[in-house]
């Protein structure tokens, strides 16, 4: 998915849920100060932070691994795009079993272990997936194109039992004032130290989370 600068979560015509926000720009930016090291002085890059099979965060594409928070309206199908050989050497052509297709495995919000944690998924207010799905009319329960999905958390636990939802309400997570916005900053501050994000960058995506 590719959200645009300062974008936010919002209901499209076609789509299920709401849209994702999370905009990779300032990661972009800083991965390109580093290409440019990396030729000019040949300054390593950033490790990389892709999920692995190696490491268990990149895992098979099944609803039971993937294991998405069950959340009343929200609906993990493993609806993918599986790539399958097909033979045309022969008639009538035939199809060779899909390839294996792998997702990054998440944490108990449902988002992303690996990859790039802005601080936005450090300090979350809800589940960021790369995902929609087509609502009645527009070809229901295909991919919606590449706008992702967001479900916010809950704001109180009340809230949040009412409807069964497992993941904890923004007032369990943040209990004090600033608590967020001070995790955000941290996030931040090592994404810079790590050259993931300019010092610019970490400031204004820090404040966004005020």
């Amino acid at each position: 998915m590719a959200a645009g600068y300062g974008a936010k979560s919002a209901p499209l015509a076609t789509c299920t849920y709401p849209t994702n926000p999370l905009y990779a720009g300032p990661v972009l930016r800083a991965l390109s100060v580093a290409l440019d090291g990396w030729i000019t002085t040949a300054t390593p890059p950033p490790a990389s932070r892709y999920p692995s099979r190696r490491d268990g965060t990149l895992i098979e594409a099944t609803i039971e691994k993937v294991g998405y928070p069950k959340v009343t309206g929200f609906d993990f199908k493993a609806t993918l795009t599986r790539p399958t050989v097909v033979d045309h050497a022969v008639m009538p052509p035939t199809k060779a079993a899909p390839d294996p297709v792998f997702v990054p495995k998440l944490d108990a919000d449902g988002n992303n272990i690996a990859g790039v944690r802005l601080p936005a998924l450090v300090a979350p207010a809800g589940t960021h997936a790369g995902w929609n799905e087509r609502k009645e009319g527009f070809a229901k329960g295909a991919l919606c194109g590449n706008f992702g999905s967001m479900l916010p958390f809950a704001n109180t636990r009340e809230e949040r039992l009412k409807v069964n939802d497992p993941r904890l309400s923004i007032e369990e997570r943040y209990p004090g004032k600033g608590d967020r916005a001070a995790l955000a900053a941290a996030a931040a501050k090592r994404l810079v130290q790590d050259r993931l994000l300019l010092e610019d960058d970490a400031k204004e995506l820090a404040q966004a989370t005020n």
